[in-house]
């Protein structure tokens, strides 16, 4: 009996008398950009285009599949991380990607086609970027995302 008064007591406080997170001014932080970029990691999908000033020089870097039969136009090939975090990427052969953000990886190709394209525009996209909602939320889960 006096164990059941004893909580009763305790667990009829007020929500007026609890000041939840009453310093939380102190330890906010304001943040003007975006700074997250994500990092490549194993199996991860990556678009990447190649362009420069001569699109006859840089033809080679991009592939595609399909035709251009019947009005389709071709799809450009996408690369697919492996687990020594490479790319099989043409002409420069295996380069190592993981673990760099998509600015990392534009400044490594930019270094490598060096040889062969003068300022060379290089586009990268992470196709399979996903994020994951946890806790108490309508639908939790993991949720494909258009663009990073």
């Amino acid at each position: 009996m006096a164990l059941n008064l004893l909580i009763t007591g305790f667990s009829c406080t007020s929500t007026k008398e609890l000041i939840y997170f009453e310093d939380a001014e102190e330890f906010e932080t304001l943040v003007n950009e975006n700074t997250f970029e994500s990092k490549f990691k194993v199996d991860d999908l990556v678009a990447i285009h190649i362009s420069s000033l001569n699109p006859e020089a840089s033809a080679p870097f991009n592939l595609f599949r399909g035709a251009e039969e019947g009005g389709i136009a071709p799809e450009q090939v996408d690369y697919l991380i492996d687990k020594n975090g490479e790319i099989d990427f043409p002409v420069i052969g295996k380069i190592k990607i993981a673990g760099l953000t998509p600015s990392g990886t534009r400044a490594l190709l930019t270094e490598r086609l060096a040889d062969y394209l003068k300022d060379p525009i290089i586009n990268i996209r992470i196709r399979n970027f996903t994020v994951t909602v946890l806790g108490a939320v309508n639908r939790p889960g993991a949720y494909a995302v258009n663009g990073e």
